[in-house]
């Protein structure tokens, strides 16, 4: 086993044999877009285009993930956007539940978090 290998399986606490089966872990990027104004993002130079993942892809991922809830350890709803952007975060979280998805996370700078966000 290289450093490399070595390293992923420290740093996710798992093994790259079941990683090879199917991931444990996924950034699930709903919206590419922010209203942060961040120095170090790379979001905030990027040329991507400002857009919501459609539905239809989200609740296809989800299918497919809820297929390993078992191994799977957790979703999170973010990559280079601001998950609460996007109205449908809610509904994107309790799809995640509904599926049996144990773990589902977001991560975001906290502007957009209301009372009703937040729940």
């Amino acid at each position: 086993m290289t450093k490399n290998q070595d390293y992923v399986e420290n740093r996710l606490n798992t093994s790259l044999e079941q990683l090879a089966d199917f991931p444990s872990y996924f950034l699930i990027e709903n919206i590419f877009a922010c209203n942060a104004d961040c120095i170090m993002c790379p979001a905030k130079s990027s040329r991507r285009k400002r857009v919501r993942m459609p539905e239809e892809t989200i609740l296809r991922l989800l299918d497919e993930i809820a297929g390993h809830r078992d191994t799977v350890e957790k979703v999170q709803f973010y990559l280079h956007g601001e998950p609460c952007l996007d109205p449908d975060l809610p509904e994107w979280v309790s799809q995640a539940k509904a599926r049996g998805i144990r773990t589902v996370h977001i991560a975001t700078n906290g502007s957009r978090l209301d009372k009703n966000m937040s729940r």
